[in-house]
């Protein structure tokens, strides 16, 4: 066997390359567990405004789709007004003429009528 000895200086070296090895190996295998460690921390910590924000969006949904409910219902009755406006106004003029009509009917009915004696005037039958 040969006995061989390194100098100082390589030994030194080695040592230095193995402990830099040795950090690199350390720091590649406690990565992904710190990593993930932040992460569960992250999600620990911010899953209880994460379920708060979703019931708050859950609300503003039901309450947005019961204005859009009401929005709907609102231009139905307006096409339905606009598709009566024809009825309504056939209404109108038949309302108009029958006014008229009355006051044509009181006026006829008050020129029919026999004229009322004066009080203290004289009959003819008597």
């Amino acid at each position: 066997m040969h006995n061989t000895r390194l100098s100082s200086s390589t030994t030194q070296r080695a040592i230095k390359i193995t402990n830099s090895l040795s950090e690199i190996y350390q720091y590649s295998a406690f990565q992904p567990s710190l990593g993930l460690y932040h992460v569960q921390d992250h999600m620990r910590r911010s899953m209880s405004e994460l379920v708060s924000r979703g019931e708050e969006f859950n609300d503003k949904n039901q309450e947005l789709k019961g204005v859009v409910f009401d929005c709907q219902y609102t231009v139905d009755e307006m096409k339905r007004i606009s598709l009566a406006s024809n009825t309504l106004s056939n209404v109108n003029i038949l309302l108009i003429q029958a006014i008229d009509r009355k006051r044509q009917l009181d006026e006829a009915r008050i020129l029919s009528r026999p004229p009322v004696p004066q009080s203290g005037a004289t009959s003819i039958n008597s």
